[in-house]
């Protein structure tokens, strides 16, 4: 019977504490979500557009987390951040994060790709690979948001 007491009382007494999300760069003021997984099948769309969207984080710069990849199943895209201007934590990884920003066209020099392969610690042998530049779509984002 005092077992059942103490039982009750730490149920009565245990709350959920819900935490607070981790936010990097600004705050996210848009609302409403586009699908990642539309962003990424017509990034032509989306570049210059300020959107929102959620994705999960596949890999994060081991570096310094000066960049992170996001995928929703088979759609993948590398998120950079505005300006440079904050860094995210390892940890988010494979967590989903909110984005708030836009699609940029780039073209990858061979060294900035051997740079990025580096970053993920991708062997010698896959780095020198690389030899022509690439072009690519990256989200550049001004606010990410972890919950």
């Amino acid at each position: 019977m005092r077992t059942l007491i103490r039982i009750c009382i730490l149920l009565t007494v245990t709350t959920v504490v819900q935490a607070e999300p981790l936010k990097f760069g600004g705050e996210i003021s848009l609302k409403e979500n586009t699908p990642f997984s539309k962003i990424a099948t017509m990034p032509d769309a989306y570049i210059g557009k300020e959107v929102a969207t959620q994705a999960k984080v596949e890999k994060v710069c081991a570096q310094k987390g000066c960049w992170m990849e996001v995928a929703e199943g088979e759609h993948r895209m590398r998120v950079v951040f505005k300006d440079y201007g904050f860094f995210v934590k390892s940890a988010i990884k494979s967590e989903t994060a909110r984005l708030q920003g836009s699609v940029i066209e780039k073209s990858l020099s061979v060294k900035e790709q051997k740079h990025l392969l580096e970053d993920e610690g991708r062997s010698r042998e896959e780095i020198n690979k690389i030899s022509n530049p690439k072009k690519v779509y990256q989200f550049v984002a001004m606010a990410v948001e972890v919950k």
